[in-house]
């Protein structure tokens, strides 16, 4: 994670010049809103493209996918309205009993578009404030991102024998550094799909 975040900003350091790679080809995913021909509120997962105007964005297509299901699961909305499902006919979950029939009209728009709407509201809520803690470059020490209400504050390194109890804890370890659309979309992926790293959530 702190690899791809070094990567980002010594591209933008050395911008124009050296950061062509990142200007035009670093692959974007979003999550895109908008209302179908029965008036039900949709969602939608597609590559960022120039003038695109995504809800949310990721580093992965596969990120975005798990960021929807759990919205999907929060808010008991159909995954095939959400983009996540391309059966013709009923969902997968409604045969399940997990969706309420939204994908055959069953369910009025008005009521589905209103857990819809938490949901995309939901993605504008102050985020979580934590730390992702990972390998660090030598056998005895970690490595730690800091994000404080979903943006990101900076990275450090710190001894695997120091535990990391408080958010003023985590934040004496970390250099802080600017944030980027890009570094964004690396954090907001770590979040939804935190592989390689643990979370320490913070109050």
């Amino acid at each position: 994670m702190i690899a791809l975040i070094l990567e980002s900003q010594e591209i933008r350091k050395l911008w124009p010049k050296y950061n062509l790679a990142q200007k035009y080809k670093v692959e974007e995913w979003g999550v895109y809103d908008y209302e179908d021909r029965n008036g039900y509120l949709r969602f939608g997962i597609n590559i960022v493209t120039k003038g695109a105007r995504p809800l949310i964005t990721f580093s992965s297509k596969g990120d975005a996918w798990n960021f929807m299901w759990e919205k999907v699961r929060a808010n008991d909305l159909c995954p095939k309205l959400s983009g996540l499902q391309i059966a013709k006919g009923l969902c997968f979950s409604h045969q399940s009993g997990t969706c309420k029939g939204a994908c055959q009209g069953v369910e009025k728009t008005k009521k589905y578009n209103k857990r819809a709407q938490r949901a995309i509201d939901s993605f504008f809520e102050a985020g979580e404030t934590v730390a992702l803690v990972g390998k660090g470059r030598r056998p005895n020490e970690k490595s730690v991102v800091l994000v404080e209400n979903g943006n990101y504050l900076g990275f450090g390194f710190f001894d695997d024998t120091e535990n990391i109890s408080s958010f003023e804890v985590a934040r004496n370890f970390i250099k802080p550094s600017k944030d980027n659309r890009v570094v964004q979309n690396i954090v907001n992926s770590y979040l939804a799909n935190p592989k390689g790293v643990d979370l320490v959530l913070f109050d």
